[in-house]
This record gives structure tokens, sequence and C-alpha cells, in this order.
């Protein structure tokens, strides 16, 4: 994506421009059909059972306030070949660099509180020999610093909570016209929310709502309803019970993503955390300088294994990914017994292989105990994240039933 200047209008644009191998131009072709149905709107022509006309790629309509604006499509040919190239409405950062600069300027904060405190110890350490401290006021200052201490550790919401709200407001409004369209977001994160403002031109001390309206991004994975490219879909923090499993899948993975959107908003966590463990057993290290005399033998036969290899960890990866959400949502139903995969994770009881250990958690409890939230706030937050989270794609909240919750509701 670059950053380009429109000469004939006079104002800059977002330009993307495709790779010229005939993969991306089928690729290409796909997308502007969702693009021209995002602009002309729910009751417009369905471009899905359309045949592609590459001599005429442009796009005309309206489209929704809180979804990328799409201003043309042209075709370049050049020595590599054809490239599909999009225009689109330049907007702001994403709501990823959001949080980062947040949890960067409280980190920065603290750094620089932790500074101060420091330079007044010097100043009393200076001063020692001229002052005297009643034993009694002595022990009253160190209870006062083990209240700082306290202090310290109250998190509460990364982002204020009237701002999560008007975030998460946007960018439903977005998804419900999206999928009215009868097309699936696919890839919602949050580098996929754009805000309208650049973060430069927002007061993040201020931190009004109405700054921070939201459009959704970046729909060259997208699909319809009724006609999906493929089934390795959603960044994997955000992926539904469903997709991991190989479940029938619909609009409801939109959902479900845009719940741990919102928990990571709430908190600067993911709602499933699934970082790798970097630190390195003392026995692989000894098995890694042992082995290295013998390195060329092993080379071919790793090669070999690669794609196994890949296979597993990416299984266990998912493995661990279900044990998260049992965790967080209890036992799968037996209605997942009707998808691809459910053999490689459960029992016929849809019971975990393995008998993992499960610490069974609650939204409002993780709120509550890791991130210090007000009880009365976390459970509300619970209230409207639990129907976004529901096992069954067909009973998850829609769009259009969040935007009526009573949390969504102007304070």
């Amino acid at each position: 994506m670059y950053k380009a200047k429109d000469l004939k209008n006079d104002n800059f644009v977002a330009l993307k421009i495709q790779k010229s191998r005939d993969i991306y131009n089928e690729s290409a072709e796909d997308e502007i059909k969702i693009l021209r149905k995002i602009m002309r709107g729910s009751n417009g022509e369905d471009y899905n059972k359309r045949k592609f006309n590459p001599d005429n790629p442009s796009i005309s309509g309206d489209g929704h306030p809180n979804v990328i604006k799409i201003i043309d499509v042209f075709i370049h040919r050049g020595d590599n070949g054809k490239h599909f190239c999009f225009v689109f409405e330049l907007v702001g950062d994403d709501l990823l660099k959001l949080k980062n600069n947040i949890i960067s300027k409280g980190e920065n904060d603290a750094y620089a509180e932790a500074e101060a405190e420091e330079d007044t110890e010097k100043d009393t350490t200076a001063a020692a020999d001229i002052t005297v401290v009643d034993n009694e006021d002595n022990e009253n200052n160190e209870d006062n610093e083990d209240n700082e201490d306290n202090e310290d550790d109250i998190k509460g919401p990364l982002i204020p909570i009237p701002v999560i709200k008007y975030i998460t407001r946007s960018a439903l409004r977005g998804l419900d016209y999206i999928h009215k369209c009868n097309i699936i977001h696919t890839d919602l994160k949050p580098e996929n929310l754009l805000l309208v403002k650049r973060l430069v031109d927002i007061d993040l001390t201020k931190m009004n709502p109405t700054d921070f309206d939201i459009k959704i991004v970046d729909l060259g994975t997208a699909c319809w309803k009724d006609k999906h490219f493929t089934d390795n879909v959603q960044t994997t923090e955000f992926r539904a019970p469903e997709v991991i499993v190989g479940k029938t899948w619909g609009t409801s993975i939109d959902i479900w993503s845009m719940a741990c959107i919102i928990f990571e908003l709430l908190t600067g966590c993911n709602l499933f955390d699934l970082s790798e463990d970097d630190s390195s057993d003392e026995d692989d290290l000894i098995n890694d300088d042992d082995s290295s005399d013998n390195s060329d033998d092993s080379d071919e036969e790793e090669n070999d294994s690669s794609d196994d290899s890949d296979d597993e960890e990416d299984l266990e990866a998912d493995f661990e990914h279900l044990v998260q959400i049992v965790e967080l949502l209890g036992d799968f139903p037996k209605s997942y017994k009707k998808s691809d995969y459910w053999q490689d994770f459960f029992n016929k009881q849809m019971k975990l292989k393995g008998n993992p250990k499960i610490n069974r958690r609650s939204i409002s409890n993780v709120l509550i105990k890791d991130q210090h939230f007000d009880p009365k706030d976390a459970k509300e937050i619970e209230d409207f994240l639990k129907p976004m989270l529901h096992y069954s794609p067909t009973l998850r909240a829609t769009a259009e039933q969040c935007l009526s919750h009573s949390w969504l509701k102007l304070d």
C-alpha cells in the first residue's frame, strides 16, 4: 500500500498495486466484485454471479461510512505484466498502533515516575544526617509506600470504556453493512480497523470518543456467504472455533473476531494468548551442542520431515487454542462432531484428548483478577461479549443484535 497524490483532484489517496501473476490477477478480480457490491450496497447487483469484464474494472457507488471507500480501479500494463491498481480513500492509523502507543505512553510515564522517585530517595539520603524521624512516623511512611505500590498494580481499562464503546459501535455498523451485502470479511483484527483520523491529530490525554470513528479495511481476503475461496481464513488469535475444527462457517466468524478485538483494546492482552514460549530447556541446549558434529548428516532428514513437523506444530497450536477456549467457555457441544477435524482434538464425549489441565475461568473473572477492572464494568462487558463467543455459529449474536445491546447505549 502506498500513499499517492491524485493530481487531478489534488488530494492524497492510498494506492494498492497487485502483483502480476495469474493467481494474483484472479484474486484481484474477486476483490473487485466484492468492492463493487460494498459500494453499491445490499440492494445492488449480485456481482458474485456476474462474469468479470477486464476492460471495465471501475467501481462506483456510495458505500458505507464505516467501510473503506474505493475511489477507482485501473489496470497498469508494463514489462512485468498486468497489474490491478486499487485507489482507496486515505484514512488514519490502525487500532494496533493506537493500542501500542497507549501502552508505550504508559511505560514512559511509569519510567518518568520511577526516575522522579529515585531522585527523591537520593535527596532524602543526602539529608539523612540532619533529619530526625520518629519510629512511628517511619512506620506510617512505610505503610504509605506499600499503598503506593498497590496503586501501581491497578490496571483497569487500557482505553477508556466510553471510547471502546464508540469504536465498537462504529466497527459493528460497518460489519453489519458488509454482512447484509452477503460478504464475510474473514480477517478482522486491530490492523484492519482504521481510525478516520491520524493519531497525531488526536489528543490521547483527553480521549474524546468522537475522535475514534472507524473504517473497516482490507477486503482482499473477503468472500461471499455462499462462495468461499478458501477455508484457511482468519489470523490465529482471532480465529473462530468452527474454522479451527473444519466446521461449516459464515459471517459469524467475524463476530467472534470482533469480540477478541474488543477484549484486546480493553486490556492490551489477547483474549486467547497463543504466544510461543521462547525459553530454552537446558537439556535442549546440551543436545544441540552434542549434535553439532552430526549436523551434515541430519540436514537431509530434517528437510524430509519439515512438512510433517510444520503440520504437527500447527496441530499443537490449534489444540492449545481449543484448550484456552474451553477454559473460558466450557466444553464443546456435540454438534462439533459435524466437522472435518474433530477427531484430531476430541474423544467421542467431545472432551479434549489427553486430559489437558483446564483452568476454568470467565471473562469477568479475568477482567477483575488479572486486569483489576471494576466488578460492575467487568460483568457488563462479559454480558456483551459472551453472545459474540457462542459456540454455535447460528446462535452467535449478529452485528445488528450487538448494536442493540444495552452496553453500547450512549452514556
